[in-house]
Parts: C-alpha cells; sequence; structure tokens
C-alpha cells in the first residue's frame, strides 16, 4: 500500500543547502552543514524547483494547484504565484531573465519574463504524447 502525502511541504533548508553546495568550493561542499529548518507550505503536489542564486529565489511548480510559486530563500516567504495548466519542469535561461515552465496540460511550453512575471506560450507539435512533462535551455533564448 502507497502513501501519498496530501498537502506536500517546501523545506527551505533543502533550498539553501542546494543554493550553498552550488556556490561552495570543493572544500566546503564536503564539510558539515548546519541549516535553517524553516518550513514553507506550498500545497498540492510538487513537480519541480529550480533555483535562482541571483535573485535568491526558488521556483516550485505545484502541478495540482495548477501555480508556479517563487519562495525567498532567505526568509522562506511566499514572493509571487503565477497559474499555469498542470506546470511541471522548470528551468532559467542562461542570462537569468527567464523562466521556462512544462505545461503538463497540453505540448506546450510558457517562458515566463522574471522581471514582471508576463508570460509566452508556445504550443509545440505533438510527438505522440498529450502532455509537455519537462523543459530546459538548450542554447540562449
Amino acid at each position: 500500500m502507497s502513501h501519498r502525502l496530501r498537502t506536500p511541504l517546501l523545506t527551505v533548508a533543502l533550498l539553501a543547502l542546494a543554493a550553498v553546495v552550488f556556490t561552495a568550493t570543493p572544500a566546503e561542499a564536503h564539510g558539515p552543514r548546519i541549516v535553517d529548518t524553516t518550513v514553507v507550505e506550498i500545497g498540492g503536489l510538487l513537480n519541480d524547483t529550480v533555483i535562482d542564486s541571483a535573485r535568491g529565489l526558488a521556483y516550485v511548480s505545484a502541478y495540482s494547484t495548477n501555480e508556479v510559486v517563487s519562495v525567498d530563500i532567505a526568509t522562506g516567504e511566499i514572493q509571487a504565484r503565477r497559474f499555469f495548466s498542470r506546470p511541471m519542469g522548470l528551468d532559467l535561461s542562461s542570462d537569468g531573465q527567464y523562466l521556462y515552465v512544462a505545461l503538463g496540460s497540453s505540448t506546450g511550453i510558457a517562458r515566463v519574463d522574471l522581471s514582471d512575471w508576463s508570460s509566452t506560450q508556445v504550443v509545440l507539435p505533438k510527438l505522440g504524447t498529450v502532455a509537455t512533462y519537462d523543459v530546459f535551455e538548450v542554447s540562449p533564448g
């Protein structure tokens, strides 16, 4: 019998640890870490997280509540919620200006301008599936 959390929690501790590991020198990456254990309730079933170290934010896709949430890594405060139809995988553009969101309800992606949270949706040709599960930037833009 499998058990599923009805309201998963996102711990800022894990996000902070991820941010530290990405910026740590090799010697620091292997040492012990004490991390704050602030808990942020996002709600819904979560799918993906991406760290925006330049802004100090984590973006989280919650596909069961149809939203992407930005969380301040230092404080654990939710900064913004943006609604999309079943957001799945996430990726940041190489220049940090855009957040790409795979849309699980279609064969498309959304490109979110992080300066104002406006978005453009791109529909991809169907490739034998009815959903887009992940996204990543192959080349800038």
